[in-house]
């Protein structure tokens, strides 16, 4: 925890987190499913990661190279067409903790990551179409499942642009 004047926020230095909006030929959101310690129960996300930092800035074609791998390694796809979407506060009240998303599109299967697996062999990949996306969602809670509300930023720029 930091502290600035009377706010206390957390921080985890320097480095930038990464969130991937990544969509199936089939126009599929893909989402992902882990357990996660901090909130000690399973939680439904984006494709995402952390990188840290050295004492110099991450460029965004760095960011955009391990956004690649990362997505590859939690999913097991590879994505042809890629872009920047926009960098924003990951929860501004309570962290300084910047998130660049990226926009995945036309997705290739490759294989479900061994790597991965190896972590945590049941992290479960989604692919949740526009129809079926409120019922997959209420589904999810219903069995205890924590939704990520940037999931509904992602569905809305995965749909609309």
């Amino acid at each position: 925890m930091r502290r600035r004047g009377s706010t206390e926020f957390a921080s985890r230095g320097h480095g930038s987190a990464l969130a991937i909006i990544a969509t199936s030929k089939a126009n599929e959101l893909v989402l992902v499913e882990e357990h996660k310690p901090a909130l000690k129960s399973r939680v439904l996300d984006l494709p995402n990661g952390w990188v840290p930092a050295d004492d110099e800035p991450v460029s965004d074609s760095h960011l955009m190279a391990i956004a690649r791998r990362r997505l590859a390694s939690c999913t097991g796809y590879l994505a042809s067409s890629w872009r920047q979407e926009f960098v924003g506060p990951a929860a501004p009240a309570v962290c300084d903790e910047m998130v660049t998303w990226f926009r995945a599109r036309s997705l290739e299967r490759v294989g479900r990551s061994q790597s991965m697996m190896e972590i945590d062999p049941s992290v479960l990949v989604h692919y949740v179409t526009r129809d079926s996306f409120d019922g997959f969602l209420t589904a999810r809670r219903s069995e205890g499942v924590i939704v990520d509300p940037r999931i509904y930023t992602a569905a809305w720029i995965a749909w609309n642009s």
